[in-house]
């Protein structure tokens, strides 16, 4: 019987591993934290500077995971390390089908996903970053 409960409260919970806990029985483990951002596998840091609380690392020659290309990517981290935001320049495929702007400029933070428009300025390191650093500014409170 209490296999068959084990069994029922394993499927229900999404077959999460159960472990052991001795003071109150079986509990299930924690779900792993939630990955926000581009799913980056390797690049180069062009720059690196303070932002507000914490450090921000300009990235280029960007290779992720994914259909999607980066120019650069503003990848914001607390003190402790942990990612906070990235703003990324993105490549614009509709340009290659007549639409506005070589390069979309978005955001990524713990909450999702925002395309904020296209523009050629976004393709440009010198303009990318100000836009970002701006961006980073506004969303955390900084400014």
């Amino acid at each position: 019987m209490l296999n068959l409960l084990l069994r029922l409260i394993f499927k229900i919970q999404g077959n999460k591993a159960l472990t052991q806990n001795v003071s109150t029985g079986f509990k299930f483990s924690k779900p792993e934290p939630k990955h926000f951002g581009p799913r980056i596998v390797s690049s180069e840091t062009a720059r690196q500077f303070p932002v507000g609380f914490g450090k921000g690392l300009l990235l280029s020659d960007i290779v992720a995971d994914g259909t999607v290309k980066y120019k650069y990517i503003l990848a914001v981290h607390d003190f402790a390390g942990s990612p906070s935001v990235f703003v990324a320049s993105e490549s614009n495929t509709a340009a290659l089908l007549g639409g506005e702007g070589s390069h979309s400029l978005s955001i990524f933070t713990p909450d999702g996903y925002e395309n904020l428009g296209s523009s050629n300025d976004w393709g440009n390191i010198e303009r990318f970053q100000e836009e970002a650093v701006k961006l980073v500014s506004s969303r955390l409170g900084l400014s």
